[in-house]
């Protein structure tokens, strides 16, 4: 199905990552379905909900967007992506083709073949310093001003 491990890795990330998002702001996977491409050529497709239009396309196209417009359309994107990172999804493509955009100016986020799941801190260790000791002083010595080599 993948012409390398680069294109399996990204296609599968892509796909672990859509198969999580439940949110109005970003597409919905609907299934994923393999088609004979060629003879011995196996494609998968994923297959979303349908969309009207992106920004990409409504900005080349010179529509003229009111100030409320783009003020609902804004809210709908940063709604969309404070979910991606409440599930740890790093997007790392938005950008005007990637915003979905239907007729009633409903906004979807889409195209996460770029996208990561952050893993850092975990809730068991929320701190990622791998030195034990919460010390961040090196010196033993609690008075840092006194001389260790003096005598009280």
């Amino acid at each position: 199905i993948f012409r390398d491990v680069e294109t399996a890795k990204r296609v599968l990330r892509e796909l672990w990552i859509l198969r999580r998002c439940d949110h109005l702001n970003v597409i919905a996977l609907r299934s994923v379905v393999t088609a004979e491409a060629a003879p011995g050529v196996t494609s998968l497709c994923f297959v979303f909900e349908q969309c009207d239009s992106d920004l990409a396309k409504l900005f080349y196209a010179g529509v003229r967007l009111s100030l409320s417009q783009a003020a609902a359309i804004t809210a709908q994107l940063f709604n969309g992506l404070a979910y991606l990172h409440e599930l740890r999804v790093l997007h790392r493509d938005l950008k005007p083709a990637n915003v979905l955009v239907n007729r009633g100016l409903s906004v979807r986020i889409c195209d996460f073949g770029l996208a990561r799941v952050y893993a850092g801190e975990s809730e068991t260790n929320p701190n990622p310093n791998p030195n034990p000791n919460p010390n961040p002083n090196p010196n033993p010595n609690p008075n840092p001003t006194a001389n260790p080599k003096s005598n009280p």
